[in-house]
């Protein structure tokens, strides 16, 4: 990553954040954002200069609204949408992943930075 973001903005994504849970994910989230901040841990060549996106616009995208303004950010993307809310009038498309614990939705900003990303 060091050297992408010698030549590109770097922004950390954290994809399959639905294999996680809520607590997981943040603590995971935490612990990516240490490492690329610090360029004393094996595998870190140098510090790596990740883009920062404008707090008003970070606020605009809802994301502000997590408490996690900063990135990695966690996504959670599906192929599979909410039949129910899909059928609805109006339809509305709401990807989500169903396990036999619950579901993670996409669109859900207590589950994923999709929306906000997006």
């Amino acid at each position: 990553m060091y050297d992408v973001g010698l030549h590109v903005p770097v922004v950390p994504v954290v994809t399959k954040a639905d294999t996680m849970t809520i607590r997981e994910a943040a603590t995971y989230r935490h612990d990516v954002a240490n490492r690329i901040a610090n360029p004393m841990l094996p595998g870190i060549r140098d510090k790596i200069d990740i883009f920062h996106f404008e707090r008003d616009t970070l606020a605009r995208a809802g994301i502000m609204d997590t408490g996690n303004p900063t990135p990695p950010f966690l996504v959670v993307a599906s192929n599979e949408v909410n039949e129910e809310l899909n059928t609805a009038d109006p339809p509305l498309f709401w990807p989500e992943r169903r396990y036999p614990w619950g579901v993670a939705e996409a669109f859900n900003k207590d589950h994923s930075d999709l929306l906000g990303l997006r």
